[in-house]
């Protein structure tokens, strides 16, 4: 900024007290000169606050956790969608996004109370942030109650409008900072449905971040997990009973074998641990007796949950192990 010479003289003669001076034509009496300076007291106290208010906008961006509803469940934005980190489309990134509830069963007991972990990683990156929430398989109305077990790194925050009764795990500011360059974590609780609320699913979002000070430029992830109620996992149902899996491990043919107290129609199909169906197995009418079902497998290697289905609605769950046939 440029001042002019009369502009210049004013300011260094400010100071000054008991004297006059002629300043544009105009001569200023030391009383002049003191309300003058008043004046630029008062400007400069401006002039801070001005500065304080910028400051402390601008430092909104160093955000400490993500808006509720921005984790791409039904209805829901993603953190690309809602107009905040849109420089990319939403996992096309090399990050990698998981969760894991307790020992990874993919199952719940009501009432139970199991450790999530939540964990982002991509390369170079050293700031990161995520949300999750549990939702309903049915209605898609919040399940269950996240308990915060590290306040430092990770809050709840209530959803609003017509996602009020949702319930959101999200980081904090501090919680942001990497541990050490290219990956992150978080850790809380998640206690189950007092009673059998059906299928969950846990909707996961997380944002890989530059650390520009913006919402640009950042990448963005998602993925889901669904739980299935072990109180519908046990062995002895009512429709179905003596109910056995083999070989374990399987390579290319599974045999389920069980009894059915009736004529029934039942389905089998083969679930991911995070609850995705890879395989529709079986769908057939069954006579009451003993029944041996064999089935051939086409799916990667790996740990898989069987899910049986009997004419009641009634559902098994058996883990298995499918190796490679080479």
């Amino acid at each position: 900024m440029n001042l002019s010479p009369d502009v210049l003289t004013l300011i260094s003669v400010l100071s000054v007290r008991n004297r006059s001076f002629r300043f544009c034509g105009v001569c200023l009496t030391n009383s002049d000169l003191f309300v003058i300076r008043r004046y630029f007291i008062w400007l400069s106290g401006v002039a801070v606050v001005c500065v304080i208010v910028l400051t402390s906008a601008t430092s909104r961006v160093a955000s400490n956790g993500a808006p509720a509803s921005s984790t791409g469940a039904p209805g829901e934005h993603d953190c690309t969608t809602s107009g905040c980190h849109t420089t990319y489309a939403v996992n096309t990134g090399t990050g990698i996004l998981s969760m894991q509830v307790g020992d990874g069963s993919g199952f719940y007991v009501p009432g139970e109370t199991y450790s999530v972990q939540v964990e982002l990683s991509e390369k170079d990156v050293s700031r990161f942030g995520f949300e999750w929430v549990a939702l309903r398989k049915s209605d898609q109305a919040n399940a269950g109650t996240i308990t915060v077990t590290d306040p430092n790194r990770n809050w709840v925050v209530p959803g609003f409008n017509s996602f009020d009764d949702r319930r959101y795990a999200t980081y904090t500011y501090a919680g942001s900072v990497a541990p050490q360059t290219g990956s992150n974590s978080w850790q809380f609780d998640w206690t189950a449905p007092a009673t059998d609320e059906g299928d969950i699913t846990l909707y996961l979002a997380g944002v890989a971040a530059n650390n520009d000070g913006t919402d640009l430029g950042d990448q963005v992830y998602t993925t889901t997990l669904t739980l299935v109620p072990a109180a519908t996992g046990i062995s002895n149902q009512i429709g179905l009973s003596e109910f056995q899996v083999y070989p374990v491990p399987a390579k290319d043919m599974l045999h389920v074998s069980f009894v059915s107290d009736r004529r029934q129609r039942v389905t089998m199909d083969l679930l991911t641990l995070e609850g995705k169906s890879v395989m529709m197995q079986a769908d057939r009418v069954v006579d009451a007796g003993s029944v041996r079902i064999t089935i051939p497998l086409n799916v990667a290697p790996g740990v898989y949950l069987l899910r049986m289905k009997d004419g009641g609605g009634e559902i098994t769950l058996k883990k298995i192990m499918v190796v490679s046939s080479l």
